[in-house]
């Protein structure tokens, strides 16, 4: 028989990641959730709390409205959330810090396919932030352009590859 038990359970594993990495992530709040009352249990579980929120979030935006350079903002914020997350719950529970650690390799990975979908597929954001807008001097003049109404969308400019028409005065 080849792979044996071994080939058992890597396949075990492989087919059942992401429920073993959810899991990881909820025994480790049940392990800092078993501790006593303290201001340092509630920085971490308002932390893994924030950064859940995001999570259910981002989903929405990025698959159901589109957005994916707001959702690339949500998983960055993730990503610091968890890192804060772990660093919280470190000094309570080593091993609830370290089961935390594959939940964030995943949103590193994650984090990584939300910015290649965002490069490699330019004009798929339906609302793209203003900085795919010609950089820095695309944002300067989104952000302040007198003419709000009368400017072209910075989506649009970025299409036809020219400047803003708008020259008026900065706010």
């Amino acid at each position: 028989m080849k792979g044996g038990s071994s080939g058992r359970v890597v396949g075990f594993l492989a087919e059942h990641k992401q429920r073993l990495r959810d899991l990881a992530a909820v025994i480790a709040v049940a392990l800092i959730l078993s501790l006593p009352r303290s201001r340092q249990r509630s920085l971490a579980l308002t932390l893994f709390a924030a950064q859940l929120a995001l999570n259910f979030a981002w989903s929405p935006v990025f698959f159901g409205m589109g957005l994916i350079d707001w959702a690339l903002l949500i998983i960055l914020a993730m990503n610091v959330l968890v890192t804060a997350a772990i660093i919280a719950f470190w000094p309570l529970n080593r091993v609830a810090a370290l089961l935390l650690v594959p939940y964030l390799a995943w949103l590193c990975l994650a984090t990584v396919l939300n910015f290649e979908t965002g490069k490699l597929n330019p004009g798929a954001d339906r609302a793209p932030l203003p900085w795919r807008a010609g950089g820095a001097a695309g944002l300067a003049r989104v952000a302040f352009c007198a003419h709000d109404g009368d400017c072209p969308r910075p989506r649009d400019r970025a299409r036809r590859r020219t400047p803003s028409p708008c020259r008026g005065p900065r706010r």
